[in-house]
């Protein structure tokens, strides 16, 4: 009988260190994912057939609001490393860190360094720009600069006429606001 015991007891052991392992897992796993964020669709391969720009006006500045799978608000505060657009019509881009402020507007808080590209295609930009939790991202476009965008249920985003620079508050103009499109930009966001 002692031996059945004894034996009871190590499957016991057994299996309390295993859940442990497994838990242990799992807090590894969600210390990697808490480390970094994608903001913005992850679908820039996606060819869209359409894409949005400033039409006849110099410059204009979207941001995403709300989307039905990606994540919009920076979860968490760090640092912006990286960002990428699909690039439909040449131009001019630069990513913005903004935030609402009373009243239903939008204040873009700082910008990256601007990028021009003759040549239509996905790009990947280094930079190192601070974020808050719950500010957004946005894109500037100039120069003829479109980026690509498809339908997609539940995504809105907001656009402003002409592009908000740096401290520089508004309304989102409603002919550049749009329910139920995705825009083809994204940031990674870290620690």
């Amino acid at each position: 009988m002692g031996a059945v015991e004894s034996q009871a007891g190590r499957s016991r052991r057994a299996a309390a260190g295993i859940a442990l392992l497994a838990v242990s897992g799992l807090c590894l796993l969600g210390a990697v994912r808490a480390e970094g964020a994608l903001l913005g669709t992850n679908d820039l391969t996606t060819f869209a057939f359409t894409s949005q720009g400033c039409s006849v006006n110099p410059s204009c500045t979207f941001t995403q609001t709300k989307h039905p799978t990606a994540v919009v608000k920076a979860p968490f505060t760090g640092r912006i490393t990286k960002w990428r657009l699909a690039l439909r019509l040449v131009g001019t881009a630069q990513l913005a860190v903004m935030r609402r402020v009373p009243g239903g507007e939008f204040k873009t808080l700082r910008t990256s360094e601007a990028q021009t590209e003759t040549i239509v295609g996905k790009y990947v930009y280094p930079t190192d720009l601070r974020i808050k939790r719950r500010q957004l991202i946005g894109i500037t476009l100039s120069d003829g600069a479109t980026v690509g965008k498809f339908d997609e249920v539940g995504a809105v985003r907001k656009g402003f006429v002409p592009a908000l620079g740096p401290g520089e508050t508004s309304a989102p103009d409603p002919s550049f606001s749009s329910p139920d499109e995705t825009l083809q930009f994204n940031a990674t966001l870290r620690r």
